[in-house]
């Protein structure tokens, strides 16, 4: 069964990218821009995934992280940025 992922970044390209790699191996079930939106993402589409980029608006993903893992403890959160 495909894992349903959510895709965290504030660039719309970055989540496209994302959004294409996955295709056909797992179901990007929502997107988000920031870490507030993430945690309603959550909520509504409890995703088992959530694949966040570090550097967001809003709420960052530490405090995103925190937040969704107090509400949702068995979704797996991958934490990656692609500035060195």
């Amino acid at each position: 069964m495909p894992q349903r992922i959510l895709v965290v970044n504030d660039f719309e390209f970055a989540r496209h990218v994302v959004r294409h790699a996955l295709k056909g191996h797992s179901e990007v079930v929502a997107e988000a821009e920031n870490g507030r939106e993430a945690l309603l993402k959550t909520r509504e589409h409890k995703p088992d995934i959530i694949l966040m980029d570090t550097d967001m608006p809003v709420a960052d993903w530490a405090e995103a992280t925190r937040e969704i893992l107090s509400e949702f403890p068995q979704t797996r959160i991958l934490v990656c940025s692609a500035v060195s």
